[in-house]
């Protein structure tokens, strides 16, 4: 016991203290710091969107700036021709030309044009002034009276309502899921792809034949295992910290910390903790097993992406629940397996679509078939660590196997 917890220990030192780490954390904190408010830091601008408007009618500015008083628009008016317009961007600071006159029934007809990246708020905006003007003179064409008029102009608008929360709730739910699957995803790649590689580099440099005479190949493994876990825990204390330190600076701006104290939400980070320590137990289990065949850090990079497609597969189908179809067959059962589960159950427990039943019962899956990859994986590596061949993974995983078997 005492020799696993020297491994982890060194282990954690050792990371803890290098340049990478150190910026790292330092990454973490600023962006989750800045990242959590930033409505507060990135505050919208008001300065509208200068418009340059091409038309042959006189009146056109003082409508368009009359029905779009409320708009990000101002419009400014130039020559009558395209190649005017174009000079006169630079000196207007714009990117967007709207070309506008009335067609042969008195309708405004036009285009837009821009330059660089496509506007697309804008844009919309701009199509939705120009069909309002040309419903206004609509109406007046139909020679309406006043009652007429007020009873063609009025909208119908049918409002959107959660049946178990206000959209807020579940805008900032989607958002959460969003970020915590990405953070899942990069955490439990990253931390498993650096146990891989640790195990390599000890047994590339035969370091790992030296602390083999003092401890058991098992010990080793778990003291890198709980080592390399701690270092991640690490990483996630700092985000919490920076987030509370973001609130305590901004007074919750975007209203984060409220939306995690309701209900059910205020699970959302005991669950991802979970998620996180089961997810990376799972993978870091099997990362140290591919270590333990090659010797040396090129081979594990290759091998890690074994690990990294089921990862990918589960990010992808937390993108598929966005789009409505949680209750999709392939997504039930995928919540439900192993190297899956941590990801694709924490999702859809947050959106509502399950219980906290089923949650720990995929949970528990998982935690089962981490013991037996850990028995099975026993062997493998037992014997993988004392093997310096280049032959191929297959055989290489055979032969771990039978010695490992026989390891005393």
């Amino acid at each position: 016991m005492s020799n696993m917890l020297t491994i982890a220990l060194e282990t954690y030192k050792q990371k803890v203290e290098s340049k990478v780490f150190i910026i790292m954390l330092l990454v973490i904190f600023f962006g989750t710091f800045f990242g959590m408010n930033y409505e507060a830091v990135f505050k919208k601008s008001t300065n509208k969107e200068n418009v340059i408007v091409v038309s042959k009618d006189q009146q056109i500015i003082p409508m368009l700036q009359n029905v779009g008083s409320e708009s990000d628009v101002n419009f400014i008016k130039s020559g009558n021709t395209l190649g005017e317009a174009k000079k006169e961007m630079k000196h207007v600071d714009s990117k967007t030309i709207l070309t506008i006159d009335k067609n042969n029934v008195g309708l405004y007809q036009g285009k837009i044009y821009y330059q660089g990246v496509a506007v697309y708020g804008i844009s919309e905006q701009l199509q939705k002034l120009v069909t309002f003007l040309n419903q206004e003179i609509k109406v007046e064409k139909l020679n309406l009276d006043e009652k007429q008029k007020q009873f063609l102009k009025e909208r119908d608008v049918l409002p959107l309502e959660s049946l178990d929360r206000d959209s807020s709730s579940f805008n900032q739910t989607v958002y959460l899921v969003y970020i915590v699957g990405l953070i899942l995803y990069i955490a439990v790649m990253l931390y498993s792809t650096m146990v891989a590689q640790d195990i390599a580099v000890e047994k590339s440099s035969r370091v790992m034949e030296i602390l083999l005479t003092t401890i058991t190949p098992v010990q080793h493994l778990v003291g890198k295992i709980v080592g390399i876990g701690l270092l991640g825990l690490t990483q996630g204390a700092v985000l919490g910290i920076s987030a509370y330190a973001s609130y305590k600076v901004f007074r919750d701006s975007s209203g984060i910390f409220k939306f995690l104290s309701e209900g059910k939400n205020n699970q959302a980070v005991i669950l991802a903790i979970i998620c996180f320590i089961l997810g990376y137990l799972i993978y870091s289990v099997s990362a140290a097993i591919l270590g333990s065949l090659v010797s040396s850090v090129q081979e594990v990079q290759q091998l890690m992406y074994i690990l990294i497609i089921p990862l990918f597969i589960a990010l992808f189908m937390v993108v598929i629940m966005m789009t409505g179809d949680e209750n999709n067959q392939v997504i039930v059962i995928s919540s439900y397996l192993p190297f899956l589960s941590p990801i694709i159950m924490y999702a859809r427990y947050i959106l509502g679509d399950v219980t906290m039943v089923a949650f720990v019962i995929a949970m528990l899956i998982n935690v089962g078939f981490t013991v037996i990859l850990a028995l099975l994986g026993k062997s493998v590596y037992q014997g993988g660590v004392f093997m310096y061949n280049g032959d191929k993974s297959i055989n290489t995983l055979k032969k771990a196997f039978k010695s490992g078997k026989h390891y005393s």
